[in-house]
């Protein structure tokens, strides 16, 4: 056991940093706070009272509660497609408000580093945190891609540094990292279309992967495109191929710990908007990229080449891929999201929301897909029942989400596909129990939301705080016990239709008709699909797909 003095030492410089240890001169020093506190845990919450960024409220003129509300009230949400006050009133109505929510409380503080905390570099894109273990958090700065173990004192590690000599310079607008078949990915997009990527082996971590060699520039990728537009929604698109003016062999890869750099496009407009890393249906990993040149690209990050591109009539914000199906749902500066299948095909228009959208996510048997909007709400629909792309009316929901106070700029679903996380600019993520009473639990602090990551186990929740002085990255881990157990219809994926928001027949059927139409598990004779009728969705085993039949 240790004596009171290398205690003290041992406190001190877990809030203060050890170099502040060298200008104690007596313990009547540990009282006075000459630098922020580096961390905050549950304990010093929990046991001490201690806010969970630190925020002394006894120095302050106002109380957290006072704050707060002058905070809501202050608050103006950036709209780009602006309603009158009545329908902005009627609008909000229809939206279930986290004040009027079943109270739960999923996840439970656990730790702030507040040593380190991301940087936004565009407003409106809020992808820069990413976690792919406990143990393993990612997050950018403008100019920079760091890692970090969050219980740990180590200081953060660069894993992508773009101010380092002899390495193409740009600032970051969004980030992704993630773990593919026992290879880890780091990369970061920018403002002008460009790219710098990172691999090493093994996944997890970066502790033992050496230090960060120069890499490759590998200029412009090659790529297929796939152009679409409206009137070519329901044919496959017309494939082209362009190649662009790469520089290197596409079929070599880079060594681990070395950093790969190029474009994805050159347009004078051409920002990375997103970047989502997955597995291909073959195993590599590849990566949907969202720009404002219109486009989605698919990358295959081994051979670093784009496979395809979707060419959209509108800016594309994000992109998300359901795992099971590997149907992509496409949104950006519309007002509609669209569903298209692996071939190019759209085979869905989402409608209902009033302004732009900048996020979306599958659950992971797909049968659920969420889109976030500027409207402040977040759209859950039913996979299984999409509408077909000749319906004008607003698409029905399983439910419709709504902030407190500003825009949905992040979704994530838990891999176990019981909750859904939602953030919002600033100050508030919400996360909702996926099915029944969709009870809600709103996390609150104060500060700009760079983004939010489930750990690949759910039982961790990350948030991205960029404030100078009070932000950092908060981790919330999972409460025992406090979803219910009967999750089959969202974990499982039944065959029971779910209850929708609106007049759509009787809860529980298998097949519920209403004057639009009728869905049902197969398509009636003599009907066909896109028309007609079309198939819009697969049950737990993808072997029968669900039917939607125009007019019946």
């Amino acid at each position: 056991m240790s004596d009171d003095s290398s205690d003290d030492e041992n406190f001190y410089e877990r809030y203060f940093g050890r170099d502040d240890l060298d200008d104690l001169d007596d313990d009547s020093e540990m009282n006075h706070f000459r630098k922020p506190l580096r961390e905050v845990t549950d304990v010093d919450v929990d046991v001490f009272g201690l806010d969970i960024q630190a925020i002394d409220w006894s120095q302050l003129p106002w109380t957290r509660t006072e704050f707060r509300n002058t905070r809501i009230q202050g608050f103006q949400n950036y709209r780009n497609v602006e309603l009158d006050p009545v329908q902005e009133a009627l609008f909000q109505q229809s939206a279930r408000s986290p004040l009027s929510r079943t109270p739960a409380a999923f996840y439970h503080f656990q730790h702030t580093r507040l040593r380190d905390h991301p940087a936004i570099s565009h407003f409106q894109l809020r992808n820069l945190v990413c976690a792919t273990s406990k143990n393993d958090v990612f997050f950018a700065s403008p100019t920079t891609v760091r890692h970090i173990t969050p219980h740990t004192q180590h200081a953060s590690r660069p894993v992508i540094d773009l101010t380092e000599s002899g390495r193409t310079a740009f600032r970051i607008s969004t980030m992704c990292a993630a773990n593919v078949v026992g290879v880890g990915v780091a990369i970061a997009g920018g403002f002008s279309g460009e790219f710098a990527l990172r691999r090493w082996s093994g996944g997890g971590g970066i502790e033992d992967q050496g230090s960060v060699g120069n890499g490759d520039h590998c200029g412009d990728l090659e790529e297929d495109e796939w152009s679409m537009d409206a009137g070519e929604s329901g044919t496959p698109p017309k494939r082209r191929k362009t190649v662009r003016d790469a520089t290197k062999d596409r079929s070599a890869t880079p060594e681990d710990s070395q950093i790969t750099t190029g474009y994805f496009n050159r347009d004078v407009n051409g920002i990375i908007n997103s970047i989502t890393v997955d597995q291909s249906r073959s195993g590599a990993p590849t990566a949907y990229v969202s720009s404002n040149d219109n486009a989605a690209r698919l990358v295959d990050l081994h051979a670093l080449k784009v496979v395809s591109r979707l060419q959209l009539p509108w800016c594309v914000n994000y992109t998300a891929r359901d795992p099971v199906t590997g149907l992509v749902c496409v949104v950006g500066d519309a007002q509609e999201a669209w569903v298209v299948d692996e071939g190019g095909k759209v085979v869905s228009l989402l409608r209902g929301h009033v302004d732009f959208s900048f996020a979306c996510a599958w659950n992971p048997t797909g049968t659920l897909l969420a889109t976030g909007n500027q409207d402040r709400t977040a759209r859950i629909y039913d996979t299984r029942i999409l509408p077909p792309t000749t319906s004008t009316e607003s698409t029905p929901t399983v439910a419709t989400l709504g902030t407190r106070m500003g825009a949905v700029r992040s979704l994530r679903f838990s891999s176990d596909g019981r909750v859904l996380a939602v953030a919002e600019p600033a100050d508030f993520v919400q996360v909702w129990e996926c099915g029944g009473r969709w009870r809600g639990q709103e996390i609150d602090f104060f500060g700009e939301i760079a983004g939010i990551s489930f750990a690949p186990d759910a039982s961790s929740l990350f948030i991205g705080n960029s404030d100078n002085t009070y932000g950092g990255i908060l981790e919330f881990s999972r409460t025992p016990l406090s979803l219910n157990s009967d999750h089959s219809l969202f974990v499982r994926g039944e065959r029971t239709l779910l209850p929708l928001d609106g007049d759509f027949g009787v809860t529980g059927t298998k097949e519920r008709t209403n004057s639009a139409g009728s869905w049902g598990e197969s398509p009636p004779m003599g009907s066909s699909a896109g028309v007609d009728a079309m198939a819009v969705g697969r049950g737990p085993s993808r072997a029968r797909p669900y039917w939607y039949v125009k007019g019946a």
